[in-house]
């Protein structure tokens, strides 16, 4: 069922927007006492995504994440028309996205003290976004 807008008359570029927000989220999962919440979006990455970034708003939020056992992200990033492939600039935003998220992700699982900071952290970058990683930036 799509929460707020996401993906109705207004197509899928609800899907690039903060929808469903961490709020939307939360509400979502407020009455399972679940240990095992696993959060997957589709990021619209690089130096201009569109959307402004704002579908990775919820790995942002503290609650959200320390709530959350497994963080997965898919970056996406499209590659330039002609050479096929993803500009350095492109793969350095995609990357340093990445990291912010993680570190929002370790942050609010070290704070809960009961889950001792257990969590996964999966990313699946889709194949031009992975090559332009791989040859644009220092992934450790």
């Amino acid at each position: 069922m799509p929460v707020d807008g996401s993906f109705d008359d207004i197509g899928a570029d609800g899907l690039w927007q903060n929808r469903p927000s961490a709020q939307n989220i939360l509400s979502a999962i407020k009455d399972t006492d679940d240990d095992d919440i696993i959060l997957h979006a589709i990021i619209e990455s690089g130096s201009k995504p569109t959307g402004k970034g704002l579908d990775a708003l919820p790995f942002f939020d503290h609650k959200l994440m320390s709530r959350v056992s497994t963080a997965c992200v898919e970056p996406i990033v499209f590659a330039d028309e002609v050479s096929g492939k993803v500009t350095e600039e492109d793969s350095q935003a995609v990357t340093t996205t990445i990291r912010k998220i993680r570190q929002s992700f370790v942050r609010a699982r070290a704070c809960d003290k009961e889950k001792d900071g257990n969590s996964l952290f999966v990313v699946t970058p889709d194949r031009p976004c992975y090559e332009g990683m791989i040859s644009h930036t220092n992934l450790t």
